[in-house]
């Protein structure tokens, strides 16, 4: 019976301490829907992303390669991905990743 109280009595204090926290609703990032950007990486090389409207993706062309990727559901930033290549984009930063590894980044627009 002491057990059941003392666990019943931790669970009130605990509770006792819980605040409602009113969070303000993240939106997501606005993208140029329709337009071409064009990055500048660290390293001098430079990406074309292209935002395709419908279905939504972002068109990556770099070196000789251009990539469709599907735009991602996030809590945050934009995420585009196929599921071996991912773009990502914070504010104005953009990276491109080939399963772990950074193929270009961090980047900015021109």
């Amino acid at each position: 019976m002491k057990k059941t109280t003392t666990c019943a009595t931790l669970a009130a204090a605990i509770l006792a301490g819980c605040v409602y926290y009113d969070l303000p609703q993240v939106k997501p990032m606005a993208m140029p829907w329709g337009q071409t950007v064009q990055v500048a990486c660290q390293d001098g090389r430079r990406m074309a992303i292209e935002f395709v409207p419908a279905p939504r993706a972002a068109r990556v062309s770099f070196d000789a390669t251009t990539l469709t990727l599907p735009q991602r559901d996030t809590a945050g930033d934009a995420e585009f991905s196929d599921g071996r290549y991912t773009l990502y984009i914070n504010a104005s930063r953009v990276a491109l990743v080939d399963t772990a590894i950074v193929l270009r980044g961090p980047c900015a627009p021109l």
